[in-house]
């Protein structure tokens, strides 16, 4: 499942997107003449540091964390992510080990938050709401990756209690404009009020 999520943001939450939507990314300008900013709005403009990340910890491009409880439903053990420097449109290499330790069924809600690295932090640039991803991923049942079909998962739920291993698998990142730098992305996932899976992932647009 948290190899569905990782499909969802690529290429769900970011598919709406054409050139207007750069925008989006980008933090508007004040339009007061003080220059001073409120505490209330940097906290809300900068991410928490004990969440982030700088920049010298991405890997070869890449980093991730299970941030679920112990008690969350999905449990990631290894993820991969490439090329170093993502582009859009262009392929990305995804491989990844994860347990589901309980039926997984609709309606999953999920939440994605997207952060850009702009200057010394990590800068909150979007919010996504799904009221169901299991609904979002049916749209993709026809056209599942066939990996991901090998290892049981049909791109439509219910998604069955068991540990996965899905091999690198290559999907196709869509044609959307999106700012080359670091990105922070956090997912959540839940199922009737309960956490169900939780990540974060540290990548680089080229």
């Amino acid at each position: 499942m948290k190899t569905s999520i990782l499909c969802v943001v690529l290429f769900i939450a970011s598919a709406q997107g054409s050139r207007k939507h750069v925008r989006e990314f980008e933090i508007p300008h004040s339009q007061s003449k003080d220059t001073s900013l409120e505490l209330s709005m940097w906290k809300d403009l900068i991410h928490k540091k004990n969440l982030t990340k700088t920049e010298s910890d991405l890997k070869d491009g890449f980093s991730w964390k299970d941030c679920g409880s112990p008690s969350a439903a999905v449990n990631i053990q290894s993820l991969s992510l490439g090329p170093a420097q993502l582009k859009f449109p262009g392929p990305i290499n995804v491989a990844s080990v994860f347990t589901v330790k309980k039926l997984l069924s609709a309606p999953l809600m999920g939440q994605v938050y997207v952060y850009k690295w702009i200057l010394l932090f990590y800068i909150h640039v979007r919010t996504y709401h799904f009221d169901d991803l299991c609904s979002i991923l049916a749209r993709y049942k026809n056209n599942c990756p066939e990996q991901l079909k090998k290892i049981g998962i049909d791109c439509s739920c219910p998604i069955a209690a068991n540990t996965y291993n899905l091999k690198e698998t290559q999907l196709t990142a869509p044609a959307v404009a999106i700012p080359s730098g670091n990105y922070q992305i956090k997912a959540e996932v839940s199922m009737r009020g309960t956490q169900a899976a939780c990540m974060e992932l540290y990548f680089t647009v080229a």
